[in-house]
């Protein structure tokens, strides 16, 4: 529609103008996968390899910038192998499968990160191997994408990821058969090109992993490409959470009787079972996860979404599930913050919950129209 078509268009010049930057790793690899494609359909025809050995080259970087930076953090859970024993739990938007995945033997979940960054930061070489050898590295690139996708909800992520490793295959892998021809070099260009396209990562690697060692000349060409998002730093984990808090929303009338707003998609009812709801992407839940690791200072936003809540917006409302209040939004609504940790096996097996979770303290003190927090302090 013409009004899709506008919000495209304002998007895109959101992005190149450099007002708004994508956000997390899936808007990162998507827009550059998009710039990808774009490059690829004006070569095909003229020089096909080139366009495919752009998406190998994105693949390259993705999975080994993801690695690098996991060594790089420092982080001590992906120093000492324990890090799988607290992603399954802390992630996000765990799905079913993550509860069972955390409850593996210690000894498997440190196996999977030894595999994790052997896929990372060895199979990634494969790419400019023989046949044999690339088709290997796609299998452990998929193997890996694959047991993200079913133990975390990542939207659409994972799966962009996985057809972007077709590219290191070839037609024979489909079952096609060719008919051969006599290869073309790349014209003089066209080697220019893939050579710039090749320097930009390079340079764009070594910030994202040494930015305090960057030589001038690297910082100023990084500076003059920025505009035009031409390289993305890509690196996902690479501090791991090793607890996990929720922001439980709760609502009232009279200040003393509260009753918690049920969320969609996030864990709040110990009882609820982790959902799977990729490759739908529910913001609200996710941005929720990021608001519990910090303070209310640092998560502004929280307190336009409390003033959308308290004055009825149905479009707000409809974000979350069911509301205790009827159609009346509440006088008071607070957040509290509790501890979140899976159940254990024996613990699921006699209440049946999949959660449990302990009371830490007030994140957002009790508030009303105008929005005013009873910690004395005056909002908008």
């Amino acid at each position: 529609s013409s009004s899709r078509d506008h919000k495209y268009l304002a998007g895109e010049h959101r992005f190149l103008t450099g007002s708004r930057q994508p956000e997390g790793a899936g808007e990162t690899i998507l827009f550059r996968v998009r710039e990808v494609a774009c490059q690829i359909c004006g070569l095909l025809g003229v020089q096909p390899r080139v366009g495919i050995w752009l998406t190998r080259l994105l693949v390259l970087r993705f999975m080994l910038l993801s690695g690098a930076v996991k060594l790089a953090s420092g982080d001590s859970t992906w120093r000492d192998l324990t890090a799988l024993e607290y992603h399954f739990e802390t992630q996000p938007l765990p799905t079913l499968l993550a509860w069972y995945a955390d409850h593996l033997p210690a000894a498997a979940l440190h196996a999977g990160v030894i595999a994790t960054f052997a896929i990372e930061l060895a199979l990634p070489f494969l790419i400019f191997a023989p046949r044999i050898l690339r088709h290997c590295a796609a299998a452990g690139f998929v193997l890996l994408e694959v047991l993200i996708l079913l133990t975390g909800n990542y939207n659409f992520f994972n799966l962009l990821t996985i057809v972007l490793c077709l590219a290191l295959l070839d037609d024979r892998a489909f079952g096609v058969t060719t008919v051969p021809t006599n290869r073309v070099s790349p014209a003089t260009p066209w080697r220019f090109f893939i050579a710039a396209t090749a320097l930009l990562g390079v340079l764009q690697a070594h910030q994202t992993l040494g930015r305090a060692s960057l030589e001038e000349w690297e910082a100023s060409v990084l500076r003059a490409v920025e505009p035009f998002q031409l390289v993305n730093s890509y690196g996902l984990f690479a501090a791991m959470t090793t607890v996990r808090d929720e922001l439980v929303f709760e609502g009232s009338n009279d200040g003393v009787t509260w009753h918690e707003l049920p969320f969609k998609f996030k864990p709040q009812a110990v009882n609820g079972a982790p959902k799977w709801v990729a490759p739908y992407q529910p913001r609200l839940d996710w941005q929720m996860w990021f608001a519990a690791l910090t303070s209310r200072e640092g998560a502004p936003w929280v307190d336009n979404l409390i003033f959308r809540l308290l004055s009825g917006a149905p479009a707000v409302w409809a974000l979350l599930d069911t509301s205790p209040f009827g159609k009346e939004p509440p006088r008071l609504i607070r957040i509290l913050r509790y501890r979140y940790q899976f159940t254990t096996s024996p613990q699921r097996d006699r209440s049946g919950a999949w959660w449990r979770r302990q009371y830490v303290g007030v994140w957002l003190a009790p508030s009303r129209l105008p929005i005013s927090i009873d910690d004395g302090i005056e909002r908008p």
